[in-house]
């Protein structure tokens, strides 16, 4: 399903399916929100593939990030392309699932 508003765009499906719908060599994204499935791979292998839609300047916004799954996958991929990517923020709440503010914590970092 397909959300739009003016230049923005909503996908709610699976990430694999999604990236399958589109041609790496044009589609590029500005911004890229990840609220997916808690698991370290979900997290892992989603950056993995979303990394070929990033440009340099790309801000990613990964959601959820005080479950120690999502924490280690974000991690994992930043690390494993260092000269990449720019941690911009990352903010772990007080409690998890109910915290007024950021929810359950969240993690900003942008393609280089």
């Amino acid at each position: 399903e397909n959300s739009k508003k003016s230049n923005h765009f909503f996908f709610e499906q699976d990430y694999e399916k999604y990236f399958e719908s589109l041609d790496h060599t044009k589609d590029k994204f500005d911004f890229y929100f990840y609220d997916g499935e808690h698991s370290y791979k979900n997290h892992f292998e989603n950056l993995i593939i979303a990394k070929d839609y990033f440009k340099s300047g790309t801000i990613i916004l990964v959601d959820d990030i005080n479950f120690p799954e999502v924490e280690s996958g974000t991690k994992d991929f930043i690390n494993k392309y260092p000269n990449e990517y720019k941690i911009l923020k990352e903010i772990k709440t007080a409690n998890n699932h109910g915290h007024p503010s950021y929810w359950n914590g969240l993690f900003l970092f942008e393609k280089k």
